[in-house]
C-alpha cells in the first residue's frame, strides 16, 4: 500500500482545518483583548471618581478572560 496518499490526504485535511479555524480563534482571542481593553478604561473612569476602586491593568483582565476559557473547555 502506498502510504504517500495518506500523507497527502491529512497534509490536505490540516490546512483545511486551519484555514478554517485559525481566523476564528484570532478573532476570539481579538475579541477577548478588546474586552479588556475596555475593561480597563472603564475602571480607570471609575477610580477617577471613586479612589477605593482597584485596577488590576489590561493584561491581568486579559489573564482572566484566557482562564475563564480554559475553565469551560475543562467543564466537558
Amino acid at each position: 500500500m502506498d502510504f504517500r496518499y495518506l500523507t497527502e490526504s491529512k497534509n490536505e485535511f490540516n490546512n483545511l482545518l486551519n484555514n478554517i479555524l485559525i481566523p476564528h480563534l484570532y478573532n476570539g482571542i481579538f475579541g477577548m483583548l478588546e474586552y479588556s481593553i475596555q475593561t480597563n478604561n472603564m475602571l480607570e473612569e471609575k477610580k477617577k471618581k471613586n479612589k477605593n476602586v482597584q485596577n488590576p491593568g489590561t493584561i491581568t483582565i486579559f489573564k482572566m478572560c484566557l482562564n475563564k476559557c480554559l475553565k469551560i473547555d475543562c467543564l466537558n
